[in-house]
């Protein structure tokens, strides 16, 4: 940069909209974990989660206690950053689902895109 210096562009946060379980603690310690990686979560308590995942096409079996728009991906689940970074945020139709199974003593997470 030739005649003085400028300082660097922040990054633009990632907008998402996390619709949760009253009840739910962990989902204030996940979207504070989004919030420490450059997004921006908008949360939203609601009594309705099981028909907003219904509807947003996740499958009983892979309901969490959030469901999370963003980037035009319906995001269930502690889904890790790198997860959702490497969607590339475009508009798609895909969804992603995170879920933690105990086996021998250790947690496995299982990601499945559908």
């Amino acid at each position: 940069m030739a005649g003085g210096s400028e300082a660097p562009l922040a990054a633009v946060p990632i907008e998402a909209t996390l619709y949760k379980n009253p009840s739910c603690t962990c989902c204030e310690s996940y979207a504070q974990y989004l919030e420490k990686n450059g997004f921006k979560v908008t949360m939203m308590a609601t009594n309705d989660l099981a028909e907003i995942s219904q509807r947003a096409g996740v499958p009983e079996d892979l309901e969490g206690c959030h469901t999370m728009f963003v980037g035009g991906y319906v995001v269930d689940g502690h889904v890790p950053v790198e997860v959702i970074r490497k969607l590339g945020l475009r508009k798609s139709s895909q969804r992603i689902a995170c879920n933690f199974r105990m086996r021998g003593g250790s947690i496995d997470v299982v990601v499945r895109v559908y």
